[in-house]
């Protein structure tokens, strides 16, 4: 994400925090004096592997699901980040338990972190991702390079492969890391006294190919990417150049679609893409105020987004929403504070409110706890990209078209646009029958005092079309019986599910013919109503 405000900060902050920790800057790059504490032992080089337009794991495609994760707690000022803005040492393990199981419950198989510091013993971070092998998350390992670096000087080009190069000593055989990416966005900085940005020089493909090789020279099966902004130019350039770099890692923000992206990229380049930074934020710059409804008009995007992503996997390997959890710090000037939620960022003509704000990106919100960590709120992209996810990961490693048995999620409904947001996909190529039921009232029959008395039940589409991803009105409900012919729903109900409704009840159900694609199914309180619902999704045959 082209963010020229905190990357201006982020140089001055990070020369002061260095002197302090034992660290030394020489010409602005970071000199390495201190290794990472207690380096464990390995076994194995890694798991992944590149293939044509492919990533590989153990042999099989992957496909990343992933997500950026840079969990800044509420309040933190700039001056009080972590050496180069790393979050995954034990200092935040609290952070770590609180955000890998969410991560784990949507699908994601990926995390993209922005620093690792050297000096800092990450290897709890990592066991906690891998999990002993059970739904691993894995690791795209990001270490800061300095953009103003002269990549003509063979000193500094020199010091950059000793540092990466102590860092694979480090990582090399731990099977949560998936590759090492050398800094962020490097190519779209033009240093001092230069004509032209990094990304169109040469030199500076060169020297990122020299950091490459010192890392495979480590260890020949990491895969290592250079984080680019969306500059096909810089790619086209650089193609010749960097045999070693494994995968392109674009980052594109381009609104609710990515245009003619893919083609102009597949028309480039023979590697695999990663889109290690694509999203939309959830504030509505416009209204001054979130989306309604949970901030789904970001949802909507990101389904569309990952949509695209899937429709692309002949040149595309995945992507990584931006991002995990809001960042309230991040907006500066007069009137704004890392403890307060603040609007700000740049415009983007591209975007629905022609803006980008800054603090908003998070899949989740966050809200303050005392004395403990930050609580994540999921907004509504988690629903829609939990839905997609996780049907990718049922299929992942079976090459086959899972059969729909009955999916049930609960949830509390509150007031405005607190709205509970839950999904699914349908797979295959032939549409399927399917029963939708928001159910509310019948709860209070199993003592549940909290019940939603009217539920309203609404079902959209996430349908490709011929210029991207649309959503669309499937069908809405709000009581069971008011539908114009209610016996074969009555009918699906006994056959198919633990328990039916009662004649007249307010709780909400629609059954119908689904075709293959995503969904996601809103339910909110009629009038205003408030309580748990309980949504279940029935395949009948």
């Amino acid at each position: 994400m082209t963010r020229l405000p905190r990357r201006v900060i982020v140089c001055l902050w990070l020369c002061c925090i260095l002197a302090g920790l034992g660290l030394e800057t020489q010409a602005g790059s970071v000199t390495v004096t201190a290794s990472e504490t207690a380096r464990p032992v390995f076994n194995g080089a890694t798991a992944f592997s590149v293939s044509g337009r492919q990533l590989l794991k153990g042999g099989a495609a992957f496909q990343v699901r992933g997500v950026c994760y840079h969990p800044r707690p509420i309040g933190m000022e700039t001056a009080a980040m972590p050496t180069m803005g790393d979050f995954c040492g034990p200092a935040f393990s609290a952070l770590h338990a609180r955000d890998l199981p969410r991560l784990r419950s949507m699908g994601a198989n990926v995390v993209r972190v922005y620093g690792w510091a050297p000096g800092v013993d990450h290897k709890a971070f990592l066991d906690a991702c891998y999990n002993g092998g059970v739904d691993p998350i894995h690791v795209i390992v990001n270490l800061w390079i300095w953009e103003q670096t002269d990549w003509s000087d063979t000193a500094a080009v020199d010091a950059l492969c000793t540092q990466f190069a102590a860092l694979e000593d480090w990582l090399a055989g731990h099977p949560a890391v998936l590759a090492v990416a050398l800094g962020n966005e490097v190519n779209l900085v033009t240093p001092a006294g230069k004509a032209a940005p990094n990304g169109a020089t040469v030199a500076y493909w060169k020297a990122m190919e020299r950091v490459a090789a010192a890392v495979k020279a480590r260890n020949p099966a990491r895969l290592v990417t250079v984080p680019t902004n969306d500059a096909l130019a810089h790619v086209a350039v650089a193609e010749a150049h960097v045999p070693g770099i494994d995968f392109w890692s674009l980052q594109l923000y381009r609104g609710d679609g990515f245009g003619s992206f893919f083609a102009d990229y597949g028309a480039l380049s023979t590697k695999p893409v990663v889109l290690t930074e694509f999203g939309m934020d959830a504030y509505d710059h416009a209204a001054g105020a979130e989306y309604p409804n949970n901030g789904y008009r970001a949802g909507q995007a990101l389904g569309s987004l990952w949509q695209g992503i899937v429709a692309a996997r002949a040149v595309c390997a995945g992507g990584c929403v931006f991002e995990y959890s809001d960042e309230w710090g991040k907006v500066g000037g007069a009137g704004t504070s890392a403890w307060t939620h603040d609007a700000g960022g740049f415009a983007h003509p591209g975007f629905p409110d022609g803006w980008m704000d800054e603090e908003w990106w998070g899949l989740f919100a966050v809200s303050r706890a005392e004395g403990a960590p930050d609580v994540p709120q999921p907004r509504a992209s988690v629903g829609v990209l939990t839905a997609l996810w996780q049907a990718a990961a049922a299929a992942e490693g079976r090459g086959d078209d899972p059969r729909l048995i009955n999916l049930s999620t609960r949830a509390r409904v509150g007031e405005g646009e607190e709205l509970f947001v839950a999904g699914f996909i349908v797979r295959g190529t032939a549409p399927r029958l399917l029963l939708v039921r928001a159910v509310g009232p019948h709860l209070a029959s199993f003592g549940l005092r909290t019940a939603l008395a009217d539920p309203r039940l609404d079902i959209d589409s996430l349908m490709p079309e011929w210029n991207g991803t649309v959503t669309r009105r499937v069908a809405s409900n709000d009581n069971w019986e008011e539908v114009a012919n209610p016996d074969p729903l009555k009918a699906a109900t006994a056959s198919h599910t633990g328990f039916g409704f009662k004649a007249g009840s307010k709780d909400a159900a629609y059954l119908g013919l689904f075709a293959p694609g995503s969904y996601t199914v809103t339910v909110s309180g009629v009038n205003g109503s408030t309580g748990v619902a309980l949504v279940e999704v029935y395949e009948i045959r």
